[in-house]
């Protein structure tokens, strides 16, 4: 068995394509987040989104647990939801409604 992940499926509603530049995993408050870099789970980036496609990219939970452990350790009070990000070549960034409680490593 693999990795546990977390995934945003990203359509293209629009009739142009559009660039897809990064992902993250962000704390559903504050700014703090986890760009995946060399190790991006799914198709390559940047990636053009033709109109009407959709595509899917993860990032592993470890990586947002360690995430949410590290900001508890110089923050108080902080949640462990996490929501998807993912940056648009305009600059637009587009997030997740629904949030994920992924806890935190010990």
């Amino acid at each position: 068995m693999g990795p546990e992940v977390v995934g945003v499926a990203v359509t293209n509603v629009g009739r142009a394509p559009v660039r897809i530049d990064r992902y993250s995993v962000r704390l559903k408050h504050g700014g703090f987040a986890f760009i995946p870099v060399g190790d991006v789970l799914g198709a390559n980036l940047p990636h053009r989104l033709e109109p009407g496609e959709t595509e899917t990219w993860y990032a592993e939970v470890q990586a947002a647990r360690a995430l949410v452990h590290s900001v508890r350790s110089i923050e108080r009070n902080v949640s462990d939801r996490v929501r998807m990000t993912v940056e648009l070549g305009t600059g637009d960034v587009k997030r997740t409604r629904r949030t994920l409680a992924v806890g935190s490593v010990e």
